[in-house]
């Protein structure tokens, strides 16, 4: 399973391979495709646009996401292409959000990323108190295709667990993160790690939307 460990004095972390090798994007000029006829409501693949648009800009550019293209359909696949999507037919928990999966080569470098969301949560995608806000929920997910694990941060973005209703914008402690392992001077067996969004939702739907990692096979080719 990936070990997900601390790699500075901050809260936040990065996620590791296996033998312990910090993983990250060497080339950060990252493409990726969306499944535009798949949105839950108009506008999502919107909302989906600017939670890749924040990292790039706390990256001070150094990220930069190009996105303009059309998949066919997202699914949870190494297949050289890294796509994002809403999936109506939801294999995962009905309590999971979203599932981020990254794959990275033998030195820790990321080579592809999927970036797939529940189409139809319960209660749904929006502003309301008891719903899910679809822009935290994405910015989080970002950060799991970029490399980072969970924060120990209540307020930040990469924070494991977010409350219905609740807001999360991009936190002092994610952009250390970012700007640590890409600005900083860091290097970061094919390998797959990824994230589940999961909601817990008690029978009356108020507490915690949890986001656990998932574990993980290991495939080397």
């Amino acid at each position: 399973m990936i070990v997900i460990l601390a790699t500075t004095a901050f809260a936040w972390t990065q996620q590791q391979t296996s033998s312990g090798i910090p993983v990250k994007w060497a080339d950060t000029a990252i493409d990726f495709r969306m499944d535009f006829d798949s949105e839950p409501f108009a506008g999502a693949s919107e909302v989906v646009r600017q939670g890749f648009a924040e990292w790039e800009d706390i990256s001070n550019d150094t990220i930069r996401f190009y996105g303009g293209r059309a998949t066919d359909r997202a699914r949870d696949e190494k297949n050289g292409i890294n796509e994002v999507g809403f999936l109506a037919e939801w294999d995962y928990s009905p309590t999971t959000l979203a599932v981020t999966r990254i794959w990275v080569n033998s030195i820790g470098e990321i080579e592809e990323f999927d970036l797939l969301l529940q189409a139809n949560p319960p209660n749904g995608w929006g502003e309301g108190t008891l719903q899910v806000d679809l822009l935290s929920t994405v910015r989080h997910e970002v950060g799991h295709a970029l490399g980072l694990g969970h924060s120990d941060v209540r307020e930040a973005v990469m924070y494991d667990s977010v409350k219905p209703g609740e807001h999360r914008i991009l936190h002092s402690d994610d952009i250390d993160a970012i700007r640590t392992i890409y600005l900083g001077d860091k290097e970061p067996d094919q390998e797959e790690t990824g994230c589940h969004h999961t909601e817990n939702f008690p029978f009356w739907w108020a507490a915690i939307l949890a986001f656990r990692n998932k574990g993980v096979d290991n495939e080397v080719d």
